[in-house]
């Protein structure tokens, strides 16, 4: 699907979103977990001075007022990380976030491309990174390095 240029009326990025958390009506808030959670997934991500939004069903009810979560629906998030984080710090803020009732999926956002943060905070040689050139692995998302090999090819595609 593509949208004319001049239909679009507003842009709002999955940060700006933020400040939306408390919109949603209480009876949503009630039936929603992912929607109840967030003001305690804002306060777990504040304090990791980083920036982040949100994205997926939950970003797109905050963005336009639809109804659009379901009870089952969890919580994407978009978490810049210009800069290296340890594992040690992606394993803490997992389990910091583990105690929210829906699940969150987070991506971060590296120089190099989007990794899961669940992916960085396990003990793997390698991690996947989504860029514009393809899915590749990389040892460290923020090092620009040629890849080990494209994702693609390790799978045998």
């Amino acid at each position: 699907m593509t949208i004319d240029r001049d239909a679009v009326t507003k842009i709002v990025t999955p940060e700006q979103l933020t400040a939306r958390i408390a919109q949603p009506a209480a009876e949503r808030l009630r039936a929603i977990a992912a929607l109840d959670a967030l003001p305690q997934l804002a306060e777990t991500l504040d304090s990791q001075n980083l920036s982040w939004g949100l994205t997926g069903a939950v970003g797109y009810e905050l963005a336009t007022g639809q109804p659009v979560c379901h009870t089952a629906s969890d919580i994407d998030v978009l978490l810049r990380v210009p800069r290296p984080i340890t594992r040690l710090a992606a394993r803490e803020m997992i389990d910091s976030l583990a105690a929210l009732a829906p699940r969150c999926d987070i991506q971060m956002e590296t120089p190099l491309g989007g990794v899961a943060l669940a992916d960085w905070a396990a003990d793997n040689d390698q991690v996947l990174v989504k860029s514009d050139q393809g899915p590749f692995l990389y040892a460290d998302p923020w090092r620009e390095a040629p890849p080990v090999q494209s994702a693609c090819y390790a799978a045998g595609n």
